[in-house]
């Protein structure tokens, strides 16, 4: 276990890899390959970090080397959103075009990153409707879908007026 637990508090280094970013975190897997968190895992069968792609060694990933190439070779033919990780058939998925037919799970035309949908209340009348407007809203970089006219008018019953005046 001291061997185990020295190999994982090793794993993790950064490295500055030619034409990439600099501050990328990079993990070592068990071959000794550091890449992104995204393409390593840790399978069922063992206790050691891999990885299912090749490593920056400055050597294009279509010609991978001895020392280049990803620990293992792991291929899938399921899919599932990243965003709310529900699962998809293939044929949905190419139905879909690669894209979840939820609302909740879409992504800021700016910056890429998930939006989350706003109810803003507009107005209430005498009967006791409220409406909303429904819209879409980056919390990183506060762009809203409300900056393009892009929303929708939802309009809801006030139960508590429906019941009184059913009970009258």
């Amino acid at each position: 276990t001291q061997k185990m637990h020295k190999m994982s508090t090793a794993t993790q280094q950064t490295f500055h890899p030619p034409n990439k970013p600099i501050g990328v975190a990079l993990y070592v897997d068990h071959y000794g390959h550091a890449n992104p968190l995204s393409t390593t895992y840790l399978p069922t069968a063992s206790r050691h970090l891999s990885s299912s792609s090749y490593s920056y060694g400055g050597v294009k990933a279509d010609t991978p080397t001895v020392d280049t190439a990803c620990t293992s070779v792991t291929e899938v033919d399921a899919a599932y959103c990243p965003q709310c990780l529900a699962f998809h058939d293939p044929s949905s998925a190419s139905e879909y075009r690669g894209v979840c037919p939820r609302a909740q799970c879409r992504l800021c035309p700016v910056c890429a990153c998930p939006v989350s949908m706003n109810l803003l209340p507009v107005a209430a009348d005498q009967a006791g409707y409220r409406a909303y407007r429904c819209s879409y809203q980056c919390g990183y970089c506060r762009w809203s879908s409300m900056e393009c006219n892009v929303f929708s008018e939802i309009i809801e019953a006030n139960k508590v007026s429906e019941e009184s005046s059913l009970a009258s």
